[in-house]
């Protein structure tokens, strides 16, 4: 876990994920870098677009989560995505 000044962590977590903008068909399989409480970091080669509204498949433990994010900053190896949890599915 990472402190900063401002009181944000980040735990260092490589889930593998599946996702796509919303409404494609078209899925890019990425790993997560790390959860923070704004959300994950997804490395991609392929990094979207600030304000785009992604669909996420994440697997976790046993299972599978589906869950839509928005992106909310890129770079070269990745995005930072917040989630909507209020939508979130196990599928």
């Amino acid at each position: 876990m990472v402190l900063g000044r401002r009181s944000t962590f980040r735990v260092p977590v490589a889930s593998r994920v599946h996702w796509s903008l919303r409404g494609s068909r078209s899925q890019t399989l990425s790993t997560t870098k790390d959860w923070s409480r704004g959300g994950l970091f997804i490395r991609t080669t392929q990094p979207r677009s600030p304000g785009e509204v992604l669909s996420i498949l994440m697997e976790l433990g046993g299972g599978t989560v589906r869950i839509e994010g928005t992106v909310v900053h890129r770079c070269h190896d990745g995005m930072g995505v917040r989630l909507d949890i209020t939508g979130a599915r196990v599928v």
